[in-house]
């Protein structure tokens, strides 16, 4: 038995996979930039998001429905309905131009006749001349006299180098106001010949949003990134603060109540909904119900002006029927969330959980094929990582950009802060102790690493020797609770021996020193990986001593997440960032020194994550910009030279997995024979036999509780199980972790 692990290792790299089908699995959310109601209907309305296209709703929010016929890029930064005609939108976009719709959005045409630029921000309508109409873009502004059909380029002057935000068409004195993201505010009237800058009193002069308070008064508001609310009532020539009340600065957009001047809505990015019930004198914070408070933007309906809606950074869409008092999370149906983080439950199969940036906490109870919002007692949604607790059921840590590190624990059903001693809450990475689930780790950028011995409830820095506190991503040894790994912005790969008392500097021969991810070979904490940002994948047989690329295959250099299988540690999987939304998953059958693209049904897109499912590795999560996708690959279980066909047995991954103190691994006979079952160490050494018998057809299981066949416990680490009989083998791998 001693050229066991050899020859398991060797078949391990030999196996081949047929790939399956990425399959989308949910959950709902997204980063919507844009909303548009209906001038007749506020039960029917439209969401631009970010990277998901355009969605919309007929019955007021409750669910959703892609609407991407012929919208050639899902970029849509602005989305507006014609006032002249509700079946007629608009989509501005990042990369495509202009698109049109006729028909309520379900089929999209360009409009970018005469265009000399695709980067479109902001669109707005002369309501007093039917299919006149305007936007702003990175190359000046445009008018289109005939809805869309053609363009011309207004007086230019400067505008052609600035960075146009936003865009208000005064139609009582024919004037145009352009907001800028560096240069304030420019205005045209219809007389003049050249753009006037109209900046006096302006004290930031990054401009989000215009709005037209009232055309008696010529009064206008004006929001800013940094500066707050400013007000003008002539015409731009001066401006004053109007910002009382207000807690942040930074203001994405305006909304008024149609016919009332008095009730106003500031959309901001952290503090949420201000309201002013006093025409802007005075904000006051509006958010009840509210639980992800980075706006894009704020609509309220023409028909019904109680109702409003806010595109949430990451979290989809929220209701108000009650002028912003209660809001309600209505986002069924937009599949577009950027999961950042997926983990399965090392205690039940089946249930997994995903972090989305914006869109909090998701569950699932049925292998990710439904998701339920979980975020009660969580502050901010942007959710960086998640890690599971492997000795205590239904308890999951998540780490929060911005907020810190939040436990969920099933029996309550809410989130809690566990936030003494963490002075950073800039969180990057969370990590669990395999040997000790009380003690975590987080990485912070800008605050080194944090460390906490007693499940999250104190923490305390433990960054001595590490010159680099902007830390990317960190890693624990499955068996080893000394040995930690974490990957920083600017100096590569850091090392501690000791729980993170010291850290040592373990990048050379690295020629990227970015690290984003990290994967240690659960059987062998000496090999490790490492994806970098624009320098691919670098692996360590000796325990981050040294390090060489393994980068034949790849397409995308910048490498977001890695996984290695737990079974067949050859078998490696990494997912890739690349450009303007694209990136793939690949496959390494041979620890890295070949890569294959694994992308069956999975159009290229930023990979955030992977996870595969412990109960079964042939299954492997990975986690995009629109949501989770599973693929249920055919099994590549590792099989001596004398194994039988699946139709004469199946060994399955013991659960749970890593455990202790004790696992149940079950197998399936298709007909009646005598088998053993062995438990082995690293060694090929024989630990235990659970099983050596004839043994009737059907399934069956057994236990092993960590002791060796004298009954006295084994240390922790890795071990295999072998299911054999005359006419077949099979060996998997586990992990005991104390």
């Amino acid at each position: 038995m001693r050229n066991f692990l050899l020859l398991l290792l060797i078949c391990c790299g030999l196996a081949g996979a047929q790939n399956d089908l990425w399959l989308s699995h949910g959950p709902y959310s997204g980063d919507v930039k844009s909303i548009a109601i209906d001038y007749t209907n506020a039960t029917v309305v439209y969401a631009g998001l970010s990277e998901g296209g355009v969605y919309k709703t007929i019955d007021g929010g409750l669910s959703w429905e892609a609407m991407n016929q012929g919208l050639l890029d899902r970029h849509v930064q602005i989305i507006k309905v014609d006032p002249f005609a509700n079946d007629v939108l608009y989509a501005g976009t990042q990369f495509g131009g202009l698109f049109k719709s006729t028909d309520g959005g379900k089929v999209w045409k360009e409009a970018n006749s005469g265009l000399t630029t695709i980067n479109i921000r902001a669109i707005a309508f002369d309501e007093s001349v039917t299919q006149r109409m305007f936007i702003a873009s990175d190359y000046g502004v445009f008018e289109s006299v005939n809805a869309g059909g053609s363009w011309t380029q207004l007086t230019s002057d400067s505008l052609t180098t600035l960075d146009l935000t936003s865009i208000l068409y005064n139609r009582q004195d024919s004037t145009l106001f352009i907001g800028s993201k560096a240069d304030g505010v420019f205005r045209l009237h219809a007389t003049d010949t050249a753009w006037n800058q109209v900046n006096a009193g302006l004290s930031n002069l990054d401009i989000a949003d215009l709005m037209i308070k009232s055309d008696v008064t010529r009064e206008i508001l004006v929001a800013t990134w940094g500066g707050g609310v400013f007000r003008t009532t002539n015409r731009g020539d001066s401006w004053q603060l109007f910002s009382n009340g207000l807690g942040t600065k930074f203001i994405n957009d305006l909304a008024m109540e149609p016919g009332n001047a008095s009730i106003i809505y500031a959309a901001s990015d952290g503090k949420g909904i201000y309201k002013s019930t006093n025409g802007g004198y005075v904000w006051v914070e509006s958010n009840t119900g509210l639980l992800n408070t980075y706006l894009h933007c704020v609509e309220v309906a023409l028909t019904q002006p109680k109702t409003l809606f806010v595109g949430v950074f990451g979290g989809g869409v929220y209701r108000s029927t009650n002028e912003a008092q209660q809001w309600q999370w209505t986002s069924q149906g937009i599949s577009n969330a950027e999961v950042t983080t997926i983990i399965a439950d090392p205690l039940n199969p089946d249930v997994f959980y995903a972090g989305v940036n914006g869109g909090g906490v998701f569950r699932s109870d049925d292998a990710t094929l439904s998701w339920q919002p979980i975020n009660t007692g969580l502050r901010n949604l942007a959710v960086m990582d998640l890690v599971a607790d492997y000795a205590n059921n239904g308890t999951v840590y998540a780490a929060v950009w911005k907020s810190g590190v939040y436990r969920w624990v099933s029996a309550a059903g809410s989130w809690t802060k566990m936030e003494t001693g963490l002075t950073n809450t800039e969180l990057r990475d969370i990590a669990i102790d395999l040997s000790n689930s009380n003690t975590l780790y987080v990485a912070t950028s800008g605050g080194g690493v944090f460390k906490s011995i007693n499940a999250g409830i104190q923490w305390s820095a433990v960054n001595n020797g590490l010159t680099d506190l902007d830390i990317r991503c960190i890693a624990t040894v499955p068996y080893n609770s000394n040995m930690l790994y974490v990957g920083s912005k600017n100096s590569g790969v850091w090392k501690s021996s000791n729980g993170g008392s010291n850290w040592f500097q373990s990048s050379y021969g690295l020629t990227s020193l970015e690290v984003r991810s990290i994967a240690v070979d659960p059987t062998n904490p000496q090999t490790v990986y490492i994806g970098t940002w624009g320098g691919g994948i670098f692996k360590s047989i000796d325990g981050a001593g040294s390090w060489q690329p393994v980068n034949s295959g790849l397409t995308d250099l910048s490498i977001r997440a890695l996984a290695v299988d737990p079974a067949q540690p050859t078998v490696v999987y990494a997912g890739g960032y690349g450009t303007i939304n694209t990136g793939n998953v690949y496959k390494s059958l041979n620890g890295g020194q070949i890569w294959q693209t694994l992308m069956n049904g999975l159009t290229p897109t930023y990979i955030h994550c992977l996870a595969l499912d412990p109960f079964a590795t042939s299954k492997i999560f990975c986690g995009t910009s629109s949501g989770v996708y599973r693929m249920d690959q055919v099994s590549t279980g590792v099989k001596s030279a004398h194994e039988g066909g699946p139709q004469d047995f199946v060994l399955q991954q013991n659960f749970p997995n890593p455990f202790n103190p004790a696992t149940q691994i079950a197998f399936e006979l298709t007909k009646p024979t005598t088998v053993s079952l062995v438990i082995y160490d690293l060694l090929g050494n024989r630990i235990k036999t659970l099983l050596s018998d004839r043994v009737a057809a059907g399934r069956h299981s057994a236990v092993w509780d960590g002791c060796d066949e004298d009954n006295r416990p084994v240390a922790a680490g890795c071990y295999f199980y072998q299911l054999k009989s005359s006419d077949f083998t099979d060996t998997r791998s586990m992990i005991l972790a104390k």
